[in-house]
């Protein structure tokens, strides 16, 4: 070992003082080359920690929407029944008032005294419908 440790130092001792600049200023530029190096990678390693959290921010964010979004389909889906619905019950309103009317004029047809044949055939109504009205009418 001190073998080794003389021929290093008889070695070094041979280099003339710009030789050891050189190594010297050799060593500096790859210490200095290193600290760059880490000091990028931190700032990359950095920079993806701040990207992960953005990218796990948004993927909570469009979870959000996408419930949101599921929930107003839902909502969507039971006002379209409903709707439904209520289109169904209008129109059994309607037929309803239509029927009405269509009685009340079967009704005043029989009051100017049309007969049983005149009734079926004008308001389309069966005969025993028309015999009806017409036995009605006739006994007010």
């Amino acid at each position: 070992m001190a073998e080794q440790q003389g021929v290093v130092l008889a070695w070094f001792s041979q280099l003339d003082d710009l030789t050891i600049l050189g190594i010297l200023l050799s060593v500096a530029g790859l210490a200095m080359l290193l600290y760059l190096w880490q000091s990028r990678r931190s700032r990359a390693e950095m920079m993806v920690l701040a990207m992960e959290e953005r990218l796990a921010a948004q993927q909570a964010k469009l979870e959000a929407q996408s419930s949101a979004l599921t929930v107003m389909g839902e909502r969507v889906l039971a006002l379209e029944e409903y709707l439904e619905m209520v289109g169904s019950r209008q129109q059994a309103l309607d037929s309803e008032k239509r029927d009405l009317r269509f009685y009340q004029q079967a009704i005043r047809l029989a009051d100017q005294g049309l007969g049983t044949e005149e009734l079926v055939q004008r308001c389309g109504i069966s005969r025993s419908e028309a015999e009806l009205l017409a036995a009605v009418r006739s006994t007010h």
